[in-house]
C-alpha cells in the first residue's frame, strides 16, 4: 500500500513538473516579423455641458456661440480606426549576453502631416530581464514623452514573463503606476496626478502551434488628472473612472510575439476652466480602445 502511494506521489510531482514550462527567447539572428497594429476607438454616450462661470455675467448670444464653438449637441464620430503597418527583426547578439529585437513603426500625425518614424529595440536577456531602448524621434514633445516613458518600461517589476517557471493557470498580480508629470513634459499644459492600475497576468496554456497563451486583465478605480498652466491655473480636469483593461498575448516557440490584442473601456470626463473663457464645459463620455496586432514571419 505504502508502495502504490510513494508510485501515485511520484507520478503527481512528475506531471507537475511537465505541465511548467518556461518562455525563452531563442530566435535567430534575421528574422523578421511584419504585422498590422489596428486600432479601433469607440466614443458613446457623450454629453457637452457649457455653462457661464459662477459671477461672469454673459449675453445668451455669447453663450450660445460658445455652446457651438466647443460642439455641445454635437456628436462626434461613433468609431475611428487606424491600421499601422510595423516590422520587428532580431539583431546579432550583444556581447552582454542580450538578444535585440528592433521595432519599426509608421504613427500617423493627422492629415496634411508626414507620419512620425517610430523605432525602439527590446532586448532580451539570458536571466529573463527585458530592457527597451527608443530612437529619437523628429517630434519634440513625443520625444519629451518617450523619455518619462523610458523609467516605466524598463521597471523590472513590470517583467514576469520570460525565464520563469509557469503552470497553465498560474496567475501574477502587479500594481502600475503613471506618474502623468513625467509622461507629459513639453505639453502646452502640466498635467499632475498619478494614474495607478492593478493587473493579472495569467499563463492558460500552450498553443496549437506551441505559442505560449497569456491573459491580462486590469482594473482602477477613479482617478483625477489636473492641467495646469504656467501660473499654476487649473485650466482642465480630466476624471478617468471604471477602467477595465483585458487582453492576450501569443508568443511564439521562439520567443517572438505571435498575436497581442488589447481592449480598454473606462468613463471619462473632462472640465475645462481655461482663464481667457467665460464659460466651463463639461465634456463627459464612454471610451474603448480596441488593439489588435498579428505577426507574421517573413520567409528569407
Amino acid at each position: 500500500m505504502k508502495k502504490m502511494l510513494m508510485i501515485t506521489l511520484g507520478l503527481g510531482v512528475c506531471g507537475l513538473a511537465q505541465a511548467q514550462t518556461v518562455v525563452e527567447m531563442t530566435a535567430l539572428p534575421g528574422t523578421q516579423l511584419t504585422g498590422t497594429l489596428q486600432s479601433t476607438s469607440t466614443i458613446t454616450n457623450m454629453t457637452v455641458d457649457v455653462q457661464p462661470k459662477p459671477n461672469v455675467r454673459i449675453t445668451s448670444q455669447a453663450l450660445e456661440d460658445y455652446r457651438k464653438s466647443f460642439g455641445a449637441g454635437l456628436n462626434p464620430p461613433a468609431t475611428t480606426t487606424q491600421n499601422i503597418p510595423a516590422t520587428l527583426q532580431v539583431l546579432e547578439d550583444r556581447e552582454d549576453g542580450g538578444i535585440p529585437v528592433q521595432m519599426n513603426m509608421d504613427i500617423p500625425m493627422g492629415a496634411g502631416k508626414d507620419p512620425l518614424k517610430f523605432s525602439a529595440r527590446t532586448i532580451y536577456y539570458p536571466d529573463g530581464t527585458v530592457k527597451i531602448e527608443f530612437d529619437e524621434v523628429s517630434d519634440p514633445t513625443f520625444q519629451k514623452m518617450l523619455g518619462g516613458m523610458k523609467d516605466l518600461v524598463n521597471n523590472p517589476q513590470l517583467q514576469a514573463i520570460y525565464n520563469k517557471p509557469w503552470t497553465p493557470g498560474e496567475s501574477l498580480n502587479q500594481s502600475v503606476s503613471l506618474p502623468f508629470e513625467q509622461f507629459t513634459e513639453g505639453l502646452p499644459y502640466r498635467l499632475t496626478g498619478n494614474f495607478n492600475m492593478n493587473t493579472t497576468t495569467t499563463y492558460v496554456q500552450r498553443g496549437a502551434s506551441q505559442e505560449y497563451i497569456f491573459q491580462v486583465n486590469g482594473s482602477s478605480g477613479l482617478t483625477e488628472i489636473r492641467a495646469l498652466d504656467d501660473k499654476n491655473n487649473i485650466v482642465m480636469k480630466i476624471f478617468m473612472d471604471q477602467v477595465k483593461v483585458s487582453g492576450e498575448n501569443r508568443i511564439s516557440e521562439d520567443g517572438l510575439p505571435l498575436f497581442q490584442k488589447t481592449s480598454q473601456s473606462m468613463k471619462m470626463t473632462l472640465i475645462m476652466n481655461m482663464p481667457q473663457v467665460p464659460v466651463i464645459v463639461k465634456t463627459s463620455m464612454n471610451l474603448a480602445v480596441d488593439q489588435t496586432i498579428r505577426w507574421q514571419t517573413v520567409l528569407q
